[in-house]
């Protein structure tokens, strides 16, 4: 397994805040007791900066609550200390050489907590404990090209189904993530870009890490909240902005 601390001289500029304390990638440790670790027991949100300002905050923010009640979590921090910490370590970024007008990626990590091996609640001998990913935005990942901008993906639909919410609701944002990975390693070894998801019944759902839309004849159209997607806060942007244009949504 490649050394950690040589990994990190690979990455990009990263700053994390664990619980509040603000590390260099390199000096950022995560307990391996850790419920995220040990059984994927986490939820996470991702927004972006611009200008400055993080789109959406508030409204991740809101959604990662109800991502806890849908899991039966408890968070020990209110909204106000995620996006105070946020905020922090995001200026503490831009103090960073080569970073003072950065914009950037942010990613919030909340897990159950840690303790003793077990599912049961008795096991668990600490509060919730977060993390926080700063890194600088690229418009292209290692995934993604410029030609994929100007041309677009080439898209399959997987075998694999989406996850049903009697099983696992996709309207959690959780760090189970398994079943999307899967479905995107799927497809990408028969040489797609990515993929999208059916239910169980059949019907297009969404991709591995996105929501979709189509248009046609001058109609908007996405799959419902309850055929079983995550509530998008892009999703309810664009289709917030779509009415506001005079498109017809469906």
């Amino acid at each position: 397994m490649q050394n950690a601390l040589s990994m990190s001289k690979e990455l990009p500029p990263t700053l994390v805040n664990i619980n509040g304390e603000i590390l260099s990638l390199d000096d950022a440790r995560i307990g391996v007791f850790d419920r995220g670790f040990l059984y994927g027991d986490s939820l996470y949100e991702v927004a972006r900066s611009y200008g400055g300002t993080f789109f959406g905050l508030e409204e991740h923010l809101t959604r990662l609550q109800k991502s806890a009640d849908l899991c039966r979590m408890v968070l020990a921090q209110p909204s106000k200390e995620y996006a105070n910490e946020i905020y922090r370590t995001f200026h503490a970024f831009r103090k960073l050489p080569g970073q003072q007008s950065a914009d950037v990626y942010c990613r919030l990590i909340v897990t159950r907590g840690a303790g003793r091996i077990g599912f049961g609640l008795g096991a668990i001998q600490t509060p919730t404990q977060y993390v926080i990913l700063i890194q600088p935005i690229s418009p292209f990942t290692a995934s993604l090209t410029p030609e994929h901008f100007e041309k677009g993906l080439n898209l399959s639909i997987a075998k694999r189904i989406r996850n049903d919410p009697r099983a696992l609701d996709p309207a959690a944002k959780t760090g189970n993530y398994l079943n999307s990975l899967l479905a995107y390693l799927e497809v990408t070894a028969q040489d797609f870009d990515d993929a999208l998801m059916v239910n169980a019944d059949g019907h297009l759902t969404e991709g591995t890490t996105f929501n979709f839309f189509y248009a046609r004849r001058g109609i908007v159209a996405t799959p419902p909240l309850d055929i079983g997607i995550l509530d998008g806060i892009t999703r309810t942007f664009v289709i917030q902005l779509a009415r506001e244009l005079g498109y017809e949504v469906r």
